[in-house]
């Protein structure tokens, strides 16, 4: 429990330097004609919405516009609300947006239940142009926290998505479900 604070008071320090590299980064991969991707997992989700923040921050004071392929939110460590509200910021510099769910990922529970408020990780959690995949049906390792990097499927839905661009109801692996809301999210089934 003390580590997952130091981790959260480190987020600050990390952000800025993450700006930076993203900064750097973005403008070598426009230079060259490619393209750039990012993922995040668990609490390294605060750091890049952070550094996208403060990106887009930079643009209102004449700095270029960072330009993302895709951005991968894996089991975001990060409160719903935030996610959603950064999320529709980010539309003009990362227009596919991707976050991958699962309510058995017991270190977000936990954390959530910590928080007072669940995390975009652990629910079903919607907001206009994101693309919300749930691993609800997929077999977990005890944990449940890692599934984006262990399990096959998630891993060749990632692919499709970043080598090809295909959309999700192009993903022949994904079922298109909705909430009572009638949102549109994806499931692994």
């Amino acid at each position: 429990m003390t580590a997952y604070l130091k981790d959260q008071g480190s987020v600050q320090v990390t952000m800025k330097a993450l700006s930076d590299y993203l900064s750097l980064v973005a403008d070598e991969a426009q230079a060259a004609g490619k393209s750039l991707h990012v993922l995040a997992h668990s609490m390294g989700n605060y750091v890049l919405l952070d550094a996208i923040l403060r990106l887009l921050a930079l643009v209102g004071q004449g700095r270029p516009k960072l330009t993302l392929k895709s951005t991968i939110f894996a089991a975001p460590d990060v409160p719903a609300a935030r996610l959603q509200q950064i999320v529709e910021l980010m539309e003009p510099i990362s227009p596919r947006k991707t976050l991958y769910v699962s309510e058995r990922d017991r270190p977000l529970l936990v954390s959530g239940s910590l928080k007072g408020q669940p995390n975009a990780g652990e629910q079903i959690t919607i907001a206009p142009g994101l693309q919300t995949i749930d691993v609800v049906g997929r077999r977990l390792s005890l944990l449940g926290h890692s599934y984006y990097a262990e399990l096959k499927e998630v891993i060749t839905d990632m692919h499709q998505l970043i080598h090809f661009g295909i959309e999700p109801d192009k993903r022949a692996i994904l079922q298109r479900k909705q909430t009572q809301a009638r949102e549109t999210y994806w499931q692994l089934p």
